[in-house]
């Protein structure tokens, strides 16, 4: 998906740009209507439903941690599934680390 970047008067940058000079000099140049921006390409995955489950699974058993709640679980590391659904058109999880 392509991600262009917004031309900026010179002289004001977002905090953004300050912390990333690469960013900062592709936004500071003031672009007429018809020339180059730069344009970025970003990727992201659309999960199948139960694929963000079973990769988060996985990754936990790598990891060595118990999956369930502090209190249900007699382990010393582990996590707890907070939520989990579909919002805007992909998949979340959201889970919280505990250790004892």
């Amino acid at each position: 998906m392509p991600w262009v970047l917004a031309a900026q008067k010179v002289g004001r940058q977002s905090q953004t740009a300050e912390k990333n000079p690469s960013i900062a000099e592709a936004t500071t140049a003031v672009r007429s209507p018809g020339e180059h921006r730069n344009v970025f390409n970003r990727y992201y995955h659309l999960f199948s439903k139960g694929e963000l489950y079973e990769l988060t699974m996985t990754a936990v058993q790598e990891l060595g941690l118990a999956v369930g709640s502090e209190s249900d679980v007699s382990a010393d590391l582990g996590v707890e599934i907070v939520q989990c659904g579909w919002e805007r058109s992909n998949y979340y999880i959201e889970i919280r680390r505990w250790q004892r």
